[in-house]
């Protein structure tokens, strides 16, 4: 019998398999390593599990190997390292405990898609294609009222990597509301509350994205399709158990009387 321990491990290297046999960029790798990696960068001080963003993260090759064993990537020495590379971490042990295969696959597809939205689009801010005035533009569809919120919760739930300003932003709303939409729709409403009608959000950041050539090419083999791809999947109904305000955040400010039933960042 295999114990838990190797079953485990097990689970792990055929997960990771899948990733990089879709994608040879992305590399997952345990939580603590990501952690290390996003504070050295960022050159983030402060200590414990909440570092920002720290379920992946994009960085620079040279960067990452300046900064992690390959060991630590599951590679071998003379393996390639492509950039930019995706760091995605892996449950803990307790949560992995309870994981089928299939279940670790979607959590690795989620957080590749999430992570390639966050290149896409970083891409484009760095071309010019995507302007300052074009994503103005952007806020304005989505309205800013909702873009506020968005701002407000992606802050309050630790998404938002320093330095922080209104593209940063933008790009992350987009990756966290489409990592939502396809993988947990049911969550949707509860996390951002002032979204009244998705399909109007889906056509603004579709303005900019591929989604579904996004989807198609992040997702392992094996995987089983997520909620929000399976036929005959209801629309998610938007709640409004937050307020939105019309002022930017900060969080603590805008949201403090909130309860956390639940940290949302620790799930997606």
């Amino acid at each position: 019998m295999v114990g838990n321990s190797e079953a485990s491990e097990l689970l792990l290297k055929k997960a990771a398999e899948a990733v990089r046999a879709v994608d040879p960029a992305a590399f997952p790798a345990p939580a603590r390593v990501v952690r290390r990696v996003i504070r050295s960068e960022r050159d983030i001080s402060r200590f414990g599990m909440q570092v920002p963003h720290r379920k992946s993260y994009v960085i620079d090759a040279d960067e990452l190997l300046l900064l992690v064993e390959r060991d630590e990537l599951g590679i071998e020495v003379e393996s390639e390292v492509p950039s930019p590379s995706i760091l995605i971490a892996q449950p803990g042990d307790e949560t992995l405990t309870g994981m089928t295969l299939d279940q670790l696959l979607v959590r690795y597809w989620m957080l590749l898609f999430h992570a390639r939205i966050d290149v896409t689009l970083a891409r484009k801010v760095e071309t010019g294609e995507l302007s300052p005035a074009l994503i103005r533009k952007r806020i304005d569809q989505l309205g800013q009222v909702e873009f506020d919120e968005m701002h407000a919760v992606l802050r309050e739930e630790d998404f938002l990597l320093p330095p922080e300003d209104f593209s940063s932003v933008y790009i992350e709303a987009a990756a966290v509301y489409l990592q939502l939409r396809y993988f947990e729709p049911k969550r949707l409403g509860s996390f951002f509350p002032a979204l009244k009608d998705y399909n109007r959000v889906d056509a603004v950041f579709s303005q900019d994205l591929d989604v579904l050539y996004l989807l198609e090419t992040t997702r392992p083999v094996g995987a089983p399709a997520p909620e929000g791809l399976r036929k005959g999947e209801e629309e998610p109904e938007p709640k409004t158990k937050r307020t939105a305000t019309k002022s930017a955040p900060p969080a603590a400010e805008s949201f403090g009387g909130r309860t956390r039933i639940l940290r949302a960042a620790d799930y997606i």
